[in-house]
């Protein structure tokens, strides 16, 4: 597991994430082709007609835990993420790529966190732009009703995050959790573990 400490870092909070992790801008991420149990080309099957694949894209999805301890946490192996990170991107990719690019350039933060019975949060910001009020409360309720069927079985809290980029994607890059992880680490005295100390604040039973 990764730790969250509260700590503000260039362009991102002060998680630790495994040292398997590729770093982009000191941040550390997990390249798309490494999920395992299927590609996560940005192809989908079904996705409509009149969606501008250009404008909005999947480009990157970290996983807050090791292979070690997702074995542990998911009993059919980690590719049971896929099937819901990909309903997750064709909703996202649908909506988005519907738009008018006039929205400029900007990214969409997903963290979506999962404990035992399938019990689901997500977490979802914009990141370095904004869309009207109407339009995003759309989409967020859009994707927290997505992909109940397909959601995995887990024995222990999991968690990973999703970052699109709509346009060029945001100037500045993508924090490494949502505002109310950041705002809950810098309250705790010392580094908080993710998911588990941290869901006890930000995601309790």
């Amino acid at each position: 597991m990764g730790a969250l400490d509260g700590r503000h870092e260039a362009g991102g909070t002060g998680y630790a994430g495994p040292t398997r992790y590729r770093h982009v801008q000191n941040r550390p991420r997990y390249p798309l082709s490494n999920v395992e149990g299927g590609s996560m080309d940005q192809g989908f099957e079904g996705q409509g007609s009149g969606v501008n694949a250009e404008y909005v894209r999947l480009a990157l999805v970290r996983l807050y835990q090791t292979d070690a301890d997702l074995a542990e946490r998911i009993p059919n192996g980690a590719g049971e993420l896929t099937p819901y990170i990909k309903t997750l991107t064709w909703v996202a990719t649908e909506f988005f790529g519907r738009l008018d690019s006039e929205h400029g350039s900007l990214g969409v933060l997903i963290v979506v966190g999962i404990k035992p019975s399938k019990r689901t949060k997500l977490w979802c910001e914009l990141v370095g732009g904004s869309f009207p009020p109407d339009v995003w409360e759309v989409f967020v309720d859009l994707v927290q009703g997505a992909g109940e069927n397909v959601r995995p079985t887990v024995t222990k809290p999991v968690a990973f995050a999703m970052e699109f980029v709509l346009g060029a994607g945001p100037s500045d890059g993508f924090p490494l959790g949502p505002l109310e992880w950041q705002q809950t680490a810098a309250q705790h005295h010392g580094p908080l573990s993710v998911p588990d100390a941290l869901f006890e604040a930000v995601f309790p039973d």
